[in-house]
Order: C-alpha cells, then sequence, then structure tokens
C-alpha cells in the first residue's frame, strides 16, 4: 500500500534528523532519494512552515539542488548551518561545488558562511581540500573580500598548506589588523619553522588583543619552548592580569617535555 503524503513528510523529518549526522552516507541518501522519487512534485514533502527547522531547511535545500536551484539550496543549507554549524550537512555543499552550475550561482554570503562552517567544525575541515581550487578562484576574483581572504588562510594552515596560506594571511592582515588574524600568521609561520616571525607576530596579536588568552599563551610557549626566558620574564611583567594562565601554559609545556624525557631515558628491563 502506498504511504500517504503525510506519511513521507514524517519518514523524510525522521529521516532528516539521521541525515543531521550521517550526510554524505550512501545508505542514508539512498532512502532519501527513494522518498523524493516516490512523489510528483518533491517540494511538497517539506511543509512551508514559519519557522522552518533547520532540519527542514537542509531537506528543501536538497531537494532544490536536485532540480538545480542552486541559489536558493545555498540559501537554505548556509541557514541550517548557522543553526548548527558541526551538523554533516555540509556535505552536500561540498558536493554541489563540484558542479559549475553550482559554482556560477554561489553568492559571497554563502562563501562566507560555508568558510566559517568549516572553520567552526575540525571534523569537518578535511573537506577543505576538495574545496581550496573553489575557494581559491573565489579570491583570485574578489581580491577585495578581506573576511574571506582570511578565512581561506585559516583553512590552508590545518590543511597542511601553509606556503599558500602565508601570503592570503598576511594581506588580510594588512588590511584589517586584528588579533585573530595576527594568531593565525603566527601559527602559519610557526609550521613553516620561522620562529622569529612567529613569534613576532604572536606579539602583535597579544597587542591588539591584551585579554584574550590564546595569543598570550601561544607566545608563551613559543618563548619558553625557544629558550627565550628574558622575552617570558617580560611578558609576564607587562601583562600582569594574565601571568598566572601564561605559567600554566609554561608549566604544561614543561610537563610535557619532562614526562618524554623520563619516558625515554628509563630502560625497558621487561626483556
Amino acid at each position: 500500500m502506498a504511504l500517504s503524503q503525510g506519511d513521507l513528510q514524517q519518514s523524510l523529518t525522521y529521516l532528516g534528523w539521521a541525515l543531521e549526522q550521517t550526510a554524505g552516507d550512501p545508505e542514508h541518501e539512498a532512502l532519501l532519494e527513494q522518498i523524493i522519487q516516490s512523489v510528483e512534485d518533491p517540494l511538497d514533502l517539506v511543509p512551508l512552515q514559519n519557522p522552518m527547522s533547520h532540519v527542514q531547511a537542509a531537506l528543501l535545500a536538497y531537494i532544490l539542488a536536485g532540480e538545480r536551484e542552486y541559489e536558493d539550496a545555498f540559501d537554505l543549507l548556509l541557514q541550517a548551518l548557522q543553526v548548527q554549524p558541526e551538523s554533516a550537512f555540509s556535505h552536500w555543499a561540498i558536493r554541489w561545488l563540484q558542479v559549475p552550475a553550482a559554482q556560477a550561482a554561489i553568492q559571497p554570503q554563502h562563501v562566507m558562511h560555508l568558510a566559517l562552517s568549516l572553520l567552526r567544525d575540525p571534523p569537518h575541515s578535511h573537506a577543505f581540500a576538495r574545496l581550496a581550487p573553489f575557494f581559491l578562484e573565489y579570491i583570485h576574483t574578489h581580491p577585495e573580500d578581506w573576511v574571506i581572504l582570511g578565512m581561506v588562510g585559516a583553512l590552508l594552515q590545518p590543511a597542511g598548506r601553509s606556503e599558500e596560506a602565508l601570503p592570503l594571511a598576511l594581506r588580510a592582515l594588512e588590511h584589517t589588523p586584528h588579533w585573530q588574524t595576527a594568531h593565525q600568521v603566527a601559527l602559519i609561520y610557526a609550521d613553516l619553522q620561522n620562529i622569529e616571525q612567529a613569534i613576532h607576530y604572536q606579539q602583535q596579536a597579544v597587542e591588539l588583543a591584551p585579554e584574550q588568552d590564546e595569543p598570550l599563551q601561544d607566545l608563551a610557549l613559543l618563548l619558553w619552548e625557544h629558550g627565550k626566558l628574558e622575552e617570558l620574564t617580560t611578558l609576564e611583567e607587562r601583562y600582569p592580569h594574565a601571568r598566572q594562565r601564561i605559567r600554566d601554559a609554561r608549566d604544561r609545556l614543561t610537563g610535557h617535555s619532562q614526562q618524554f624525557k623520563t619516558n625515554f631515558s628509563t630502560p625497558d628491563k621487561s626483556w
């Protein structure tokens, strides 16, 4: 017996909640396609409610993408990702962007939200490797989009592409000095083993936002790890409000180092 439209809508909603964690899973997406193909107009499967849940928005986006309505699909999908940036729905955007028609339809605000979604959720950031050509082409054709420029630099660095990330991050920092951008430049230089420049830009990040813990702690670790004890003492004196956090960061590094030395130097007599 064929299911009623109400039953199909309910089945689609239940499947949507599962897909929030498993989007990209072949078995679940086969079920999704089966439901969509079972009706004359798939748009009837998602009731137009106000407000619409993020799962309903993602499902409607999927249906619209299947009909090659990519601009509206990106609008809806990125609304869903704003509510749940860690959801697996971002895999759909990554897949769509392999299609030239989707690349032509995407708008600057879509690019920003997609990059932000990837940045917020490190487990999904590996997907950036597939999107790197698209993002790099985007900033080539939109060189004035400094926000995206900085985001792409931030995505390239953990993807093991620090040499490409560096000029982008430096350009973003030059245009809009911000502690997070300076901090990102420092991390890239550290990846490239240019410790002096890493320290310089970490110091710049601290100067831009001395109330932020992350650049202070990372600067303290860099100074301690590379034997710059006078500079570390100066840092503690200059930012007394953060002295304990700086020392905590240093002590963590010292503890890890000492544990390694102890484990390494203790002979294994079990044989």
